[in-house]
């Protein structure tokens, strides 16, 4: 009975007949039968359990040689990351550095052992290894240059070349990953160009793409995968600097619009007095100042609303799907839900209309009991010629604040709430088909 069980449960490995196809079996006795079939069932197995993801050729990462001074500390974080990188790909079984070291028993013995080059192939060749990365650090005018060789343990010969360059050490660990794609024959993914790289990446373009590249040269201390992930955080989040911007944009007709109001106030004020010629200057030069008070605040309400458009257009985004690889979506969620500033921002936008109000009506009362109590004091004076010309300007500001507590606080209201309830767009695109197709 457990015998038959034990066929039942082999049968789900077994290779099954074709429909269509007869099999004849020699004729044998029943027990010899089923440890045939046994044994052809055990015999399939190894070979189903293979995946195309297993390792298949073993590679030891060998010490770098240091070929400039100072740079011996380095040798080890990159024979490390290499290795890293190597067996992550899936494509190897790595023996890294230390490794060998501790198969060796102590590291002056795998000095020892590299110093003859047929000697350390026959040592790495006993521990398993098809291949040998030999690695190299130098330093070449002003430059860290780190070049890695894909060598046959058995005969000595290079399969594959690798070098990265950077302006330090850790310019050298960002570029691992693309080391260990060239070694492994995949440089078109190591590349930044081309259609086929930007979509690898996400990206839908090669505009975006080269604007990447240049990103990833403005930081070369940080991994493809790194800046990646911040180059999309920059692009593809609502900004906090901007939405600051437009806050203080909109806050200075704010300051203009109450400064205006208490100009004019100060002009309503002293109408019941006679102040002469000097009070006729003072006055006709606040009339002045609501005038050109008014260029000011359509100016800055215009800078203003252009920035809202740029804010809701998305003009610097980069389009990116979410079957690219190398970035990380929890840091871009992360860093688009820190958003308390521009939010705050985006409120004070929207409050700066009913700002202006508070303003304008403080102010105008400020400055009309200020005329009033200053005229109140100053003895009469002769009428002055130039009283004509403080009518004019009185008469000529009182269109432009108007205009001024018109337009100013509902443009600004507007805006802050434009901006404070636009939906934002997610920082990832789904995937569109074209794209899934090119990928394949």
């Amino acid at each position: 009975m457990r015998f038959m069980r034990l066929l039942l449960a082999c049968g789900s490995v077994c290779p099954r007949r074709q429909p269509g196809v007869a099999r004849r079996l020699p004729h044998v006795k029943p027990v010899g039968a089923a440890w045939v079939l046994l044994a052809a069932c055990l015999a399939a197995v190894p070979a189903q359990a293979q995946t195309p993801t297993s390792p298949t050729r073993t590679v030891a990462v060998l010490p770098l040689k240091v070929e400039a001074p100072g740079l011996q500390d380095a040798a080890p974080l990159l024979a490390a990351a290499l290795s890293e990188e190597l067996a992550g790909l899936g494509h190897y079984k790595v023996i890294s550095a230390d490794e060998i070291a501790t198969l060796l028993q102590e590291e002056a013995q795998l000095q020892s052992v590299g110093s003859t080059e047929g000697a350390l192939q026959e040592a790495v060749g006993a521990m398993g290894a098809e291949l040998m990365a030999v690695g190299v650090l130098q330093r070449v005018a002003g430059h860290h240059v780190w070049s890695t060789t894909l060598v046959q343990s058995s005969n000595g010969n290079a399969v594959m070349r690798a070098q990265v360059e950077g302006p330090g050490v850790q310019a050298l660990l960002a570029q691992t990953r693309e080391m260990a794609l060239l070694l492994a024959g995949r440089g078109e993914e190591a590349e930044l160009k081309g259609l086929r790289g930007a979509r690898r990446l996400g990206f839908t373009n090669e505009e975006d793409l080269q604007a990447f590249k240049r990103y990833r040269d403005e930081n070369p201390g940080l991994t493809t995968g790194e800046a990646l992930t911040r180059f999309i955080t920059l692009h593809n989040t609502e900004s906090t600097r901007l939405a600051v911007a437009q806050a203080l944009v909109f806050t200075v007709p704010v300051v203009f619009l109450a400064l205006a109001a208490g100009m004019f106030g100060a002009i309503l004020g002293s109408i019941p007095y006679s102040w002469g010629t000097p009070g006729a200057v003072v006055l006709s030069s606040l009339g002045l100042g609501v005038l050109l008070a008014a260029p000011v605040v359509v100016a800055f309400q215009l800078v203003g609303l252009a920035l809202v458009v740029v804010d809701l257009l998305d003009l610097g985004r980069v389009t990116v799907t979410a079957d690219g690889c190398c970035r990380d979506d929890s840091e871009i969620r992360e860093a688009r839900a820190r958003n308390g500033m521009r939010k705050a921002a985006e409120l004070w936008t929207a409050l700066t209309g009913p700002a202006s109000c508070l303003g304008l009506v403080g102010a105008y009362t400020v400055g009309v009991t200020l005329s009033s109590v200053v005229g109140f004091f100053i003895p009469p004076q002769p009428r002055s010629d130039l009283a004509a010309l403080t009518g004019l300007m009185f008469y000529a500001s009182i269109p432009c604040l108007c205009g001024m507590c018109l337009v100013s606080p509902l443009t600004s209201v507007t805006a802050g709430l434009v901006t404070l309830l636009w939906p934002e767009r997610d920082a990832v695109d789904e995937p569109r088909p074209d794209v899934e197709e090119v990928a394949r």
